[in-house]
């Protein structure tokens, strides 16, 4: 049985404005430390899942381009030398721009990584500036050319739009400018004002304001029928790929399949069961010394996986299997669902019921908050 595994390197240079995931500020000595606790969880884990075969692999973050190479490369070795993977693993790594460079993306290649994904976020400096990015516009170009150049077969793009002051006209360039590089994969994100960062407190400060609903939803159903001319498929409601580019290691998450998460913060859904490591690299460190896993069990149960079922197959194109689920939870999925809104949404064309599935429409999806909330008991 496959397996998908993601690992969390917490390092940054920057924090972006927007970011909550966790990171710390880059140290080349703590990264030396981490790799070394990275490789006793790594073993530690095995013992539990030593059967299983890796399909996908993620290394995500922070910056993982920022990485030592030869430490990274170690450290994959020993992934491969306790795990068989799939002829065709996918081998994702998040780079930002500014980190990357010709002889980077050779070695990241060499090690055996397939797919880099860059966070580009927008060509314009006055939104980057907003978003707290270090990089520019022509490493963002730069960064695709070299992709294209060494031949690697799949890539993705993040972009993100509805940032404050940034008007349609700015949006849109964004958008064609990233259609006419061509990249196989693309995230289109919605900025969202996490608690806990430095634009949140600009937000509550009134030093920063939202742009408004009506026009950020029109930014997503411009963003849509762009990509969808240029090509793109939208299998999921923030991601849009060219045939056959999809990221399989995010469909493992959608889907219910197991993988297992390493690093600091990292979550892992194994058997049914989901936990989560210490998002404290100091506790993190402290733990595998005592060759102890640094992890918490979510205590969450079976009503939850339900219902997180429910809504991640609703942001997909394929939306929810029924037969799929009843195998899954030996449940039928409409007991999940309030029928008179069932009715409601197929009627006004945001939803749609066949013997096979239920998925949202386009007209669904552009206000999958209110279906969702409306449709699930």
């Amino acid at each position: 049985m496959s397996i998908s595994l993601y690992v969390h390197f917490p390092f940054c240079t920057n924090k972006c404005h927007y970011c909550d995931f966790y990171k710390e500020v880059y140290d080349s000595s703590q990264e030396e430390i981490f790799y070394n606790a990275l490789a006793v969880e790594l073993e530690l884990a095995v013992e539990k899942i030593s059967d299983r075969t890796i399909s996908t692999i993620f290394i995500g973050g922070g910056t993982p381009s920022l990485t030592n190479l030869d430490l990274f490369e170690k450290f994959i070795q020993k992934v491969k030398q306790n795990f068989s993977l799939v002829p065709n693993v996918e081998f994702s790594l998040e780079c930002n721009p500014e980190s990357i460079n010709l002889e980077v993306l050779t070695r990241l290649k060499e090690i055996g990584v397939t797919r880099p994904t860059y966070g580009l976020q927008s060509f314009n400096s006055e939104t980057l500036k907003t978003l707290g990015r270090d990089h520019n516009v022509h490493q963002s170009h730069q960064a695709i050319y070299f992709s294209n150049a060494l031949g690697f077969k799949t890539f993705g793009v993040d972009l993100i739009f509805g940032v404050p002051k940034q008007p349609s006209q700015m949006f849109s360039s964004d958008v064609e400018q990233l259609i006419d590089l061509d990249p196989p994969h693309i995230s289109f994100y919605q900025l969202l004002f996490e608690p806990n960062t430095p634009l949140y407190t600009k937000y509550m400060n009134k030093r920063i304001f939202p742009l408004d609903d009506e026009l950020v939803l029109a930014m997503y159903k411009s963003g849509c029928e762009k990509f969808k001319d240029a090509g793109y498929v939208r299998y999921e409601i923030c991601s849009f790929a060219k045939p056959y580019h999809e990221c399989r290691h995010n469909i493992s998450y959608w889907d219910g399949s197991d993988y297992l998460g390493l690093g600091p913060s990292a979550h892992s859904f194994i058997g049914g069961v989901r936990f989560y490591n210490s998002s404290s690299l100091k506790e993190y460190f402290s733990s595998l010394e005592k060759r102890e896993l640094p992890r918490e069990i979510d205590e969450s149960g079976i009503e939850e996986r339900i219902s997180e079922a429910i809504l991640l197959g609703l942001r997909t194109e394929w939306g929810v299997n029924k037969k799929k689920f009843f195998k899954r939870f030996e449940k039928d999925v409409f007991d999940y669902l309030d029928e008179v809104q069932v009715d409601r949404l197929q009627q006004s064309g945001h939803l749609i019921v066949d013997d096979e599935k239920l998925k949202l429409t386009d007209e669904g999806f552009f206000v999958i908050d209110e279906v969702t909330r409306l449709l699930v008991k």
